[in-house]
């Protein structure tokens, strides 16, 4: 049978068969996987600060420079419920946006300009991207991949023709959420707008980019910083610092490139098929224009990031390759199908790939469990061992168990979660 004649439901159908392996792979990479860090500090600053009605201080204040209201709300009705006693059902909320950003590039893909078997590989490229592991280990990490879940599915209702209707005010909506989420709406936000506007559809980008646009600055008036807290540095200082910010782009989309093929410093080769594929097929065409537009969307997520990151150093967290290389696939593999065009065995290069990334990236995922510190035994074992001293009434321990990884944690918050009873064991 081939491939490239499947119906709708055969193509979903397979893509749900990815789908249904990646959720399970993501449930077997956290078996042992538990809260590090970040998710401490949702769990116990912000956690109480709602239980005692301050939810401006729960919600609005910014995490890491990020508006994070939604995230936290999650961790506040999952901790009322669960609290830190089952790790994996924090997980959940973000393996099914990770699932279903599988089904977004599907849809993407095979509605704009690839053929079935490339539609499949990209969609398989996602699914078993190890570079990105700690969007699928770590539970506060559900705050990144919002947006860019939120976002795709805003893409793709407003892929439409005509005036503005229903789809776009819930593309709005959608928007509107996503900037509750994470800071990393923004430049995706602005990325739809772009696509919107090269169509000359100024109304309907209009509506996309404003009402989120206007919220997020509202609450960066009130609540945000200038401050990134490192070295003293402000946004005002890192203008000064263009060239190390164009250097953090290019780190960032080299990264996010090379988690594509699992092949260390192919980044330019790659870069080559882009082009090639916007050669192939005029930006202006609808086939390649929304592929066009969300590479753009990765280049300006990685400069806004850069903007407010660069004194951090390179762009090397896993969460960032996971967006940066979402956004470049679809072009990155129209480039191929592009360069395969009038290849009689493209179909067998084309399942050699797809086999290489999937088989490359569950071994990544595998080797990351083993050696992050999300599902260090040791780590988790001196935390656990503090709680059950402070349960017994033990007075001889103090500050904080793991204070490397998990410097919110200390030996007063862990009274304070066994006292009520959110960390029984």
């Amino acid at each position: 049978m081939n491939i490239n004649t499947f119906t709708r439901r055969q193509f979903f159908g397979s893509v749900g068969v990815v789908a249904i392996i990646s959720f399970v792979l993501s449930l077997w990479i956290n078996r042992t996987t538990w809260f590090l860090g970040d998710d401490f500090a949702i769990l116990t600053n912000r956690y109480f600060a709602a239980a005692s009605g301050n939810w401006s201080q729960a919600l609005f204040l910014p995490h890491n420079d990020h508006l994070v209201a939604i995230p936290v709300l999650v961790f506040i009705a999952l901790g009322h419920v669960f609290g830190l006693n089952n790790h994996l059902v924090y997980m959940l909320p973000a393996i099914f946006m990770h699932i279903a950003i599988l089904f977004a590039v599907a849809i993407i893909l095979k509605k704009r300009c690839a053929s079935t078997l490339t539609a499949l590989s990209a969609v398989c490229c996602v699914a078993f991207m190890s570079a990105g592991y700690e969007v699928l280990m770590m539970a506060t990490n559900m705050a990144h991949v919002a947006p860019i879940f939120l976002g795709l599915y805003q893409l793709i209702l407003v892929d439409h023709d005509g005036e503005i209707s229903k789809r776009d005010i819930v593309a709005t909506v959608l928007g509107i959420i996503a900037v509750f989420c994470a800071g990393t709406s923004i430049p995706l936000i602005a990325m739809i707008a772009m696509f919107l506007i090269l169509q000359r559809q100024f109304k309907r980008a209009a509506l996309i980019a404003v009402p989120p646009a206007t919220l997020w600055l509202l609450w960066f008036v009130k609540y945000g910083t200038l401050n990134h807290g490192v070295k003293g540095d402000t946004q005002y200082t890192t203008f000064n610092k263009t060239a190390q910010i164009a250097q953090y782009v290019i780190k960032g989309l080299q990264g996010s490139l090379e988690a594509i093929s699992h092949v260390g410093g192919s980044s330019t080769i790659l870069i080559v098929l882009c082009f090639l594929g916007l050669y192939k097929k005029s930006v202006k065409s609808q086939a390649i224009l929304m592929p066009f537009c969300m590479a753009v969307g990765s280049v300006l997520f990685y400069f806004i990031t850069g903007f407010s990151r660069v004194t951090f150093g390179a762009p090397v967290s896993s969460r960032y390759v996971y967006l940066g290389a979402i956004f470049i696939i679809p072009l990155v593999f129209v480039g191929i199908e592009s360069l395969l065009e009038q290849v009689a065995s493209r179909h067998i290069f084309t399942i050699v790939a797809t086999v290489w990334i999937s088989a490359m990236g569950v071994i990544g995922f595998l080797a990351a469990t083993e050696t992050s510190p999300y599902s260090d035994q040791a780590r988790i074992n001196t935390i656990l061992k503090a709680r059950d001293l402070v349960a017994s009434g033990s007075t001889e321990i103090s500050g904080t168990p793991s204070p490397t990884f998990d410097p919110n944690l200390t030996v007063d918050w862990i009274k304070r979660l066994v006292d009520n009873d959110m960390w029984n064991g």
